[in-house]
């Protein structure tokens, strides 16, 4: 499994921009990517093959 900082540079930017287009409101989309990647703090165990796919369904 990746480390959150990976993950964070990986997908963060993406993640935002989505929620950016869902909320228009740049401190809704900053917050809620920021929880979706806590989610990832938490998760014991990653059975997904795309941690992409994986992250956009929680966003």
């Amino acid at each position: 499994m990746k480390s959150i900082d990976q993950v964070y540079q990986l997908y963060f930017r993406d993640i935002y921009h989505f929620l950016l287009s869902l909320s228009r409101d740049h401190y809704t989309a900053e917050t809620g990517a920021g929880n979706i990647f806590q989610a990832y703090l938490y998760l014991e165990c990653y059975h997904h093959e795309n941690m992409k796919s994986w992250l956009f369904t929680l966003a």
